[in-house]
């Protein structure tokens, strides 16, 4: 068992950790607590051996480092930027605009057909929207798709919305049907009458 610093325990250490040794639960019971939720404490028994050692000094957190080599698609982020700037940064979804200091804003270039393998999506302006983080996010792990109408839906099939989309962006309908694909959630034959 260690133990970090912590001024309110008379068991810890004043800076650094403390290894405190091996420890075996002997019993355990149920008990309110101080928020009024039940918590589940333990009794631990020191196991035969034991030491203290601690540490010495405040310990800083500095993350290892090490080289690697990944493989990735280049992205054309001149695509990106131009739509993120034809929408303002405003999202298409639901017209949120993120403003931070100095009047910046923040929006995310989103792939309606995914870039990387398996999907191989084109990484041009009829593939990409203006959207808010949330609905990136959305987008990307199938919360939400996007109909050839722009209806934008949930993958059980309740409109949410619609998608804004000015005259000089064109979206390839081909992408936003294999984005609904990826979700299972695709157009169904309108069923033909019976004669």
């Amino acid at each position: 068992m260690t133990r970090g610093a912590n001024r309110d325990s008379i068991y810890a250490p004043e800076a650094g950790y403390l290894y405190a040794g091996l420890f075996t639960v002997t019993s355990h019971w149920p008990e309110p607590g101080r928020d009024g939720f039940l918590i589940q404490r333990f009794r631990l028994d020191a196991l035969d051996g034991n030491y203290d050692s601690v540490t010495g000094g405040v310990v800083e957190a500095d993350p290892a480092f090490s080289t690697t080599t990944i493989s990735r698609r280049v992205r054309d982020s001149a695509a990106a930027r131009r739509v993120k700037r034809l929408y303002d940064d405003s999202c298409q979804i639901c017209g949120t605009r993120i403003v931070g200091s100095q009047g910046r804003s923040y929006s995310e270039g989103a792939h309606v057909r995914p870039l990387g393998r398996p999907h191989l999506g084109p990484d041009t302006e009829s593939n990409l929207l203006c959207l808010c983080p949330n609905h990136h996010t959305q987008l990307d792990i199938g919360g939400i798709v996007i109909m050839d109408d722009l209806r934008v839906m949930s993958v059980e099939g309740a409109e949410l919305g619609r998608l804004t989309l000015r005259s000089s962006h064109r979206l390839d309908p081909l992408n936003l049907r294999y984005q609904r694909g990826l979700w299972a959630l695709v157009e169904r034959p309108k069923s033909v009458r019976a004669m």
